[in-house]
């Protein structure tokens, strides 16, 4: 296994952050990763260093093998929240196994809303923002976690619990036609102060389907795992598998899980520790069942306001997408952590 470490985004000024809020798309022969700029303000340990009182923008990379990164700044269309514009249902004739979809939650808990948008032109535009039904849920807060299937999009998504408060995960079907359905969910609503969030779903080579996702805990400060699932029949039901909470039984601080699938069917798991050591560690299983022992990319970040992956294999290699930092007060930047000569994953 080669690892090499790439800086995607930084500024001297800028806050980079958050690539799992927005998402990851193979184009062709381009990679694109959306995420977040703001201005960099060093608020104390423990806390994002990003100054609250600016607005952030969301903006792109999109990564072509001869010349590397390049940033983009594409219109994305806004939601009136003042006013509660209502949202139109999505076209019937729009969507197409080459569409991107691009899923953006906003606001917290009950009052969450999330925003769907969709390209047919590798990203370049976007259209919406769409309907997305709450499926009888108290509200839906998705990022954008998808498989292209026969006709269909798979959604990895999280729901709102019962209780208001976020959260569970579940699956969700779109139909090229712009149907919805709600399949399974992920297990029973965690208890109050407790949230199942942010899934990642994957294809396994029996052609079963994994789930992991973050739970945590407000009530024992300080835990967290990462919870898995499998799914015999294409996501309308999920069994619990296992829990996976590494590096001496802990992964304190949480990180949303982030999957790929490789060429030879194994399922990559990437995942941060937000406690010393902290940084990048990558897991692999072909069955969902059994893990190999987590590989350690890169543990140089002085403190846990790092994280927050999106996973792609492009072009022969192993892309994970990230925002990081390498001293306490210094900018937090978005990096490329390219895995080559990946066939030794597992045995490495």
């Amino acid at each position: 296994m080669k690892v090499t470490h790439n800086t995607v985004a930084i500024g001297k000024t800028d806050f980079f952050g958050w690539p799992a809020n927005h998402g990851i798309w193979k184009f062709n022969n381009e990679l694109l990763v959306g995420f977040e700029k703001g201005i960099h303000h060093y608020n104390g340990p423990g806390v994002h260093a990003l100054d609250r009182t600016k607005p952030t923008i969301r903006m792109f990379a999109r990564f072509y093998p001869e010349t590397g990164w390049v940033h983009e700044f594409p219109e994305i269309p806004a939601i009136d929240y003042e006013n509660k514009t209502p949202l139109p249902d999505l076209p019937s004739d729009l969507l197409t196994a080459e569409s991107g979809l691009y899923l953006m939650p906003s606001g917290w808990d009950g009052n969450v809303f999330t925003q769907l948008m969709v390209t047919n032109d590798s990203g370049k535009s976007w259209e919406g923002p769409f309907y997305i039904p709450d499926f009888g849920l108290v509200g839906v807060s998705a990022r954008t976690d998808y498989l292209v299937c026969d006709g269909y999009f798979l959604l990895a998504m999280t729901g709102v619990k019962a209780d208001g408060l976020e959260g569970n995960a579940f699956a969700a079907k779109l139909t090229f036609d712009g149907k919805w359905e709600k399949f399974g969910m992920m297990g029973e609503d965690p208890p109050k102060g407790d949230f199942r969030i942010m899934p990642a779903i994957a294809k396994l080579p029996d052609g079963s389907l994994l789930g992991v996702a973050r739970y945590a805990s407000e009530n024992e400060p300080g835990f967290t795992q990462l919870d898995v699932y499998l799914s015999n029949d294409e996501g309308k039901t999920w069994i619990y598998e296992t829990k996976l909470n590494y590096i001496n039984e802990d992964m304190s601080g949480g990180s949303p899980p982030a999957l790929c699938t490789l060429p030879d069917g194994t399922v990559v798991l990437a995942f941060f520790r937000r406690q010393e050591p902290c940084g990048l560690f990558v897991t692999a299983t072909r069955d969902g069942k059994n893990w190999s022992e987590p590989a350690s990319l890169r543990t140089d970040a002085v403190n846990t306001d790092i994280g927050y992956p999106r996973i792609a294999f492009f072009n022969n290699e192993i892309h994970i997408l990230y925002y990081y930092n390498l001293g306490e007060e210094e900018n937090r930047f978005v990096a490329d952590t390219v895995i080559s000569e990946w066939e030794t994953l597992i045995n490495d």
